[in-house]
């Protein structure tokens, strides 16, 4: 094989790894940035609506512990914890869309009938 040809079948060898790896990483920082873009899911909007439900029986009991406490039994007997528990770990493993459930959280809070002081539920 020629020198000449030697030269060009490594820098045709080279050139084509290094557009393979540029792909790849590119790839790879779409796939981050997609998963924080995601829409939420129903169980993230279960986990969002139970930790709103849990608060406001909180926020109850400090007004009136007598109807909060019924309205944790409730909570007690209709939140699904091992549904709740499985959306935690799933979120651990995607830390960036804790972000996203807290910030739906605050917003949540805020329109949520009991609103207490937001600085008091964290």
């Amino acid at each position: 094989m020629s020198p000449f040809l030697r030269f060009f079948f490594k820098r045709s060898i080279l050139f084509t790894i290094s557009v393979a790896l540029v792909l790849l990483l590119g790839f790879c920082s779409n796939e981050r940035k997609s998963a924080s873009q995601r829409p939420l899911t129903a169980d993230e909007l279960y986990l969002i609506e139970a930790y709103v439900s849990v608060n406001s029986a909180r926020i109850l009991h400090q007004k009136d512990p007598l109807k909060a406490e019924s309205l944790f039994t409730r909570l007690d007997s209709t939140l699904d914890t091992l549904r709740i528990s499985n959306t935690i770990r799933a979120l651990n493993v995607q830390p960036d869309r804790w972000a996203i459930i807290l910030q739906e959280i605050e917003k949540a809070l805020r329109e949520s009938p009991y609103r207490g002081n937001l600085e008091e539920t964290r």
